[in-house]
């Protein structure tokens, strides 16, 4: 009954993680976790989502010109939101201008 009840918190606080091809991910790093370091990032990448395997292995590619290839346990990556070019907010932020003067 107690390990039924444990069993369901367990399950309700893990949070299920989708990648897709095409995704930006960053991977953590393990040998800082046991570091009390406030400026030290646990955070590797960002690294490109390849190919993702029904038993949630994840294959990245490394951004630059390699492309080499990595295989990791998806509860290691964490989504990475990709930047926004200066130039296209310099572009937006013309148009903006041109439509209100």
């Amino acid at each position: 009954m107690i390990q039924q009840q444990r069993i369901r918190w367990h399950d309700k606080t893990i949070k299920q993680k989708q990648f897709q091809k095409g995704n930006w991910a960053l991977l953590y790093d393990s040998r800082f976790e046991n570091f009390q370091g406030k400026l030290r990032t646990r955070w590797l990448g960002p690294y490109e989502v390849d190919v993702v395997f029904p038993n949630g292995t994840v294959r990245l590619l490394t951004i630059d010109d390699s492309r080499t290839p990595l295989l990791v346990n998806g509860y290691r990556l964490r989504l990475y939101q990709q930047p926004v070019l200066k130039k296209i907010l310099k572009l937006l932020a013309w148009q903006i201008y041109i439509l209100f003067f």
